[in-house]
């Protein structure tokens, strides 16, 4: 699982997602891999959070300098829904737990998210209704039933337009050339 709360984090998101693991561990067989990008100024309060798990497969880091290295170290991703990470998760071909920011101007991040969400490459969960219980069950899921990851990532990669600079530099080049 890669968590990313942004450069700066995402305080819902990181005072959740720790408790969130030790629930899902606790008392059971469930392997499970944590990179938890928490932001600069929230790292080791994240840190704290997890505890021992610190020793059992998770690791905290304030920043993520090689994006592309993450994503295809991940087979899932938990984050918001900003319009660059919706690519990157899309060229990526990785499925996702989209957490929209809620005071994101004109609910763009909604908007964002139902692209992946409708296509069924990931699952929204709104902060408003997101508690330690719910990402606990929500993470359970996947890993009870691990082809989902498959059959996400798939969707996620069909949306990707792979070659879009080039195609937007010749739309350029062709009204250039039409004055």
């Amino acid at each position: 699982l890669l968590v990313l709360g942004g450069s700066l984090g995402a305080r819902p998101i990181n005072n959740m997602i720790p408790g969130a693991v030790r629930k899902l561990v606790k008392g059971s067989d469930a392997l499970l891999d944590v990179w938890h990008q928490a932001g600069e100024d929230h790292a080791e309060v994240v840190q704290a959070s997890y505890g021992s798990l610190l020793d059992h497969g998770v690791r905290v880091t304030p920043f993520i300098e090689d994006m592309a290295g993450a994503y295809a170290w991940a087979d899932l991703v938990l984050c918001r829904a900003g319009a660059l990470t919706i690519a990157e998760l899309a060229i990526m071909g990785r499925p996702s737990m989209l957490v929209p920011l809620p005071q994101a101007i004109d609910d763009h991040q909604n908007a964002n998210a139902r692209a992946l969400t409708e296509r069924g490459a990931a699952i929204l969960l709104r902060q408003s209704e997101m508690d330690v219980d719910s990402l606990a069950g929500a993470l359970q899921d996947f890993l009870v039933h691990p082809q989902r990851l498959s059959t996400m990532a798939a969707a996620a990669a069909a949306i990707a337009t792979p070659d879009a600079a080039a195609r937007v530099s010749d739309y350029c080049e062709e009204l250039m050339h039409a004055r």
